[in-house]
């Protein structure tokens, strides 16, 4: 698979309000948005998704909401495909940090697929469906009052690395992540859900899982920040045991 990097888009600067019927036409985009309010992504020849990150300069737990619209062609008009709402987390990026939680909330369907890894302070992704579209309009339309600038990220996806993502791909219909805090020394199943696929995870070294039955410090070893595919129809099979010597947080990601 060709490597594809990240591209920096415009800092957004200025939240503005979701755009009205009546301000979604691409050519009078310089009439309705002036600059510093918005990013645009024109999506290379022959690419079926592109994966964006942010990077945003407030402090930890600022929220931003983003919209995402797409078009095709300069005589278009912007179709609303939904709303990222972001979370800043604590790795860094020079002086500022990247979002580590991203919720979405598709309006136009099986554009925006579900990002990951949620909420573990490290670097959130958000895999989006071009369908055609040859272009991208981001604004912000809520930003939090600590946050001078929001900067998306974006970086082209191969049909390969897109077959890979949408198969675990989430959303409120067929999936989910949760996440068990297990004391020093306990065991204990994940919580009983019917699910197609699952990874799990954890940061503390001397965590161990077992399929099926209780798991002990002999069974399989997670590794540390890693995600773990487990071949299971249900939650309740996994179960976990931390040997870690302090509490351990065991994450999880599963489709429906």
């Amino acid at each position: 698979m060709e490597q594809h990097v990240y591209k920096p888009l415009t800092a957004i600067t200025t939240a503005h309000a979701v755009l009205s019927v009546a301000q979604r036409s691409v050519r009078s985009l310089a009439d309705v948005l002036s600059d510093g309010e918005y990013a645009i992504h024109e999506v290379e020849m022959n690419t079926r998704a592109f994966e964006l990150r942010v990077i945003t300069d407030g402090t930890a737990d600022d929220e931003n909401d983003i919209e995402v619209y797409k078009a095709r062609g300069r005589n278009d008009d912007w179709v609303h495909a939904g709303q990222i709402k972001t979370t800043q987390g604590l790795q860094q990026r020079g002086s500022k940090f990247y979002v580590d939680t991203m919720v979405i909330t598709s309006v136009d369907t099986d554009t925006l697929l579900e990002a990951g890894p949620q909420a573990l302070d490290g670097v959130c992704r958000a895999t989006v469906k071009t369908g055609g579209y040859d272009r991208f309009l981001f604004i912000v339309s809520t930003k939090a009052s600590g946050t001078t600038n929001v900067r998306i990220q974006t970086a082209e996806v191969d049909a390969a690395e897109l077959e890979l993502q949408h198969d675990m791909s989430l959303n409120s219909n067929r999936g989910g992540t949760g996440q068990m805090v297990l004391a020093d020394d306990a065991d204990s199943a994940l919580a009983s859900i019917t699910v197609k696929s699952v990874l799990v995870w954890t940061a503390l070294a001397g965590v161990y899982l077992h399929i099926g039955a209780t798991a002990a410090a002999s069974n399989f070893l997670l590794p540390t920040s890693q995600m773990v595919p487990v071949p299971v129809d249900n939650l309740n099979l996994v179960n976990i045991h931390n040997a870690g010597g302090e509490e351990a947080t065991v994450y999880y990601m599963y489709r429906r």
